[in-house]
Order: C-alpha cells, then sequence, then structure tokens
C-alpha cells in the first residue's frame, strides 16, 4: 500500500498521468464533436480534483509535477506577439473597432471583477487574481504577481472565463443575431482568449483571424493596465 501511495503521488509519475488523461479526454472530445461539457481542461481539471478530494494523491504533490509546465510559461507568454504580426493586416483594417472594443472588454473585465468581489465578499487576493481573468492562461500567471494576486488563482481564473465564452459565447450570438466573422471572432478573443480562439475554428479562417489579432492586441492592453496599476496602486 505505501508503494503504491509513492508511486501515485511521485512527481514524474503525476506529470504523464496528466499528460495522458489530457490525451484521452481530448480524444473523446474529438469524436464528439466537441461537445463543450467534454472539453479537456475541463474534465482533466475535475479528474485530478476528485483524486485529491478522495486522498487518492496529496495536493502538493500535484503541484510539484506541474512544476516542469510552469518553467514554459515566460516563452509562451512572448509568443503572443506573434498574433499581433500574424494579423496584423486585419488589425490595421479594423484598428479603431478593435481598439475601442478592447478598451470596452476591459473596462468590463475589471469593472465586474469588482462587483463580484464586494457583492460576494470575496478575499482580497481572489479579487485581483482574477483582474487578469480575461488574458490567457501564461500571460495571467505572469501579471498576477503584479497586482497582488496568486498565480494558482490567476491560473483557475482564466481557463474558467475561457470555459464560460467557448460554452456560452455561440448561444449569444445566436440570440442577438451576430453573423460578421470580424464581431464574433474578436469577441471569442477578448472575452475567452486561447479558448475563444478555439471555438472560432468552428465557424471560419476569419473568426480564427479576428480572435487571433484579439488575443495580441487585449493582451498588449491588460498589460499595460496592470503595469500602470501597480505603479499606482
Amino acid at each position: 500500500m505505501n508503494l503504491l501511495t509513492n508511486i501515485l503521488n511521485d512527481a514524474v509519475f503525476l506529470f504523464f498521468l496528466n499528460i495522458l488523461v489530457y490525451l484521452g479526454i481530448n480524444t473523446i472530445y474529438q469524436r464528439f464533436n466537441k461537445a463543450p461539457y467534454l472539453h479537456p481542461l475541463l474534465l482533466n481539471g475535475l479528474f485530478f480534483m476528485l483524486l485529491i478530494e478522495l486522498g487518492v494523491i496529496k495536493f502538493e504533490s500535484f503541484v510539484a509535477s506541474c512544476q516542469p509546465q510552469s518553467l514554459i510559461v515566460p516563452f509562451l507568454t512572448i509568443s503572443f506577439a506573434l498574433p499581433l504580426y500574424r494579423w496584423r493586416q486585419i488589425i490595421f483594417r479594423h484598428g479603431i473597432s478593435m481598439l475601442s472594443g478592447s478598451v470596452a472588454g476591459l473596462f468590463v473585465s475589471f469593472f465586474s471583477v469588482f462587483i463580484l468581489t464586494k457583492w460576494l465578499g470575496l478575499s482580497d487576493v481572489l479579487g485581483k487574481s482574477m483582474l487578469v481573468k480575461s488574458v490567457t492562461t501564461p500571460v495571467a500567471v505572469e501579471l498576477s504577481a503584479l497586482v497582488g494576486g496568486t498565480k494558482e488563482l490567476a491560473a483557475i481564473s482564466a481557463v474558467v472565463t475561457g470555459l464560460v465564452g467557448y460554452v456560452f459565447g455561440p448561444l449569444v450570438y445566436k440570440i442577438l443575431h451576430i453573423t460578421d466573422p470580424i464581431a464574433r471572432g474578436f469577441s471569442l478573443g477578448v472575452a475567452s482568449h486561447v479558448i475563444g480562439a478555439a471555438k472560432a475554428e468552428d465557424y471560419s479562417d476569419v473568426d480564427v483571424a479576428a480572435a487571433g489579432a484579439a488575443i495580441g492586441v487585449f493582451s498588449t492592453m491588460t498589460v499595460i493596465f496592470v503595469l500602470i496599476w501597480s505603479v499606482i496602486i
């Protein structure tokens, strides 16, 4: 029993188990036409949360197994300059609309966190960690420390935000009759970052391009805002 416990809580074992579980869930996700409730990020997280809750693995062991992934976070953050270059023509063509949309998205994102924090009585650390929820996880993790949050809570907030947009975005477009690919893709990128961009693939290449541009523009604006925030506050 002790041998099995040691194996299950070995960081290297958990590292590869995490990858295998994710790949397995992703296979099921693809086979069932990308059903939102089968999204790998959602089910993979729930799977390991259940193992931790049942005492099968220790939380500390799981955190240790995730350390290798954290080493590539700075490089992933830098890589988000690529969408700005790749989709520069769309950015230049719709620059004013994208800039105003990013400003509106930034305001709504920060204001909604402020309201929820006060209304639900959330802790100061949780509220600050959620401030960067609308940018993709690598960026959110790096920015969280600047506003007084934690990397773990920032990562969770970013993933949950992305999944919410992935699931409910198409419903909003249907209700509001939004069919323009630029508007649809850009809003997915602003609201749900990379996960939203993945959803944009279900529409068209133009949606994907707009979502990619949104990630670059909105992430850049969020970084600037957070840097100013950290200096002032």
